[in-house]
């Protein structure tokens, strides 16, 4: 029984493990996708202001 009892909390204790590795990889997830927004958001931004300098350039 001691022996059956060390293993269930050593596996207790790897899956609590692999549930905090998950949440870190979440919260690395989130931190991705924001990035990407901002790196979105940016692009956009640059889009717009070649456009403008086109426009000027077409009106030249």
């Amino acid at each position: 029984m001691n022996y059956i009892d060390k293993v269930v909390n050593f596996v207790d204790k790897m899956l609590n493990l692999v549930d905090i590795m998950l949440n870190f990889v979440d919260i690395m997830l989130i931190l991705v996708d924001k990035t990407l927004i901002l790196i979105d958001i940016m692009l956009t931004l640059v889009e717009i202001v070649l456009i403008f300098i086109g426009i000027i350039q077409f009106f030249r």
